[in-house]
């Protein structure tokens, strides 16, 4: 099994909702954050509202969304 790391510990949130293709609403303790969802395929038609997931930040202070869905 492929082990993946990551620069600094994941953070978890839950998912509110999808906000476009690659964008999802995300509470991260109390707070709803935009972040990046890297899809490589169709998952826009999924409800994945109130799913549980694991969120990595980015070290890009430039970048629109400061977390990306892991």
């Amino acid at each position: 099994m492929d082990c993946f790391s990551f620069e600094s510990p994941l953070v978890e949130g839950v998912i509110s909702r999808r906000k476009s293709q690659f964008t999802m609403l995300v509470d991260i303790d109390g707070t709803t954050t935009a972040c990046h969802c890297p899809t490589t395929g169709r998952i826009g038609n999924l409800d994945v509202a109130g799913r549980p997931c694991l969120l990595s930040r980015s070290s890009d202070p430039n970048r629109k969304t400061p977390y990306t869905v892991e």
